[in-house]
């Protein structure tokens, strides 16, 4: 089986960085509550790069473009890596 690291994914779905950022400004309470719940399996870095993995896995599935300025798609990747690490 082949792994992709987060950098991998991040090229291969051509990320918008700066959309990216804002995002993880944004959010940044809900990704540190994520990592709290993991029970400290996960760090705030961690989760961030599962964010990635998580769209990549989203775009793989719907087959529909993740854009981190989209708050439809926001919502959806925070409780994705939420089902995911949690």
């Amino acid at each position: 089986m082949y792994y992709r690291n987060h950098l991998q994914i991040m090229e291969e779905i051509k990320i918008n960085f700066e959309a990216l950022s804002e995002f993880f400004i944004q959010y940044k309470k809900d990704l540190q509550r994520i990592a709290y719940k993991s029970k400290n399996a996960y760090e705030v870095q961690e989760v961030m790069s599962e964010v990635v993995m998580t769209a990549d896995s989203i775009e793989r599935t719907t087959n529909q473009k993740i854009d981190f300025s989209n708050p439809a798609h926001q919502t959806q990747i925070i409780a994705y890596t939420y089902q995911r690490l949690v």
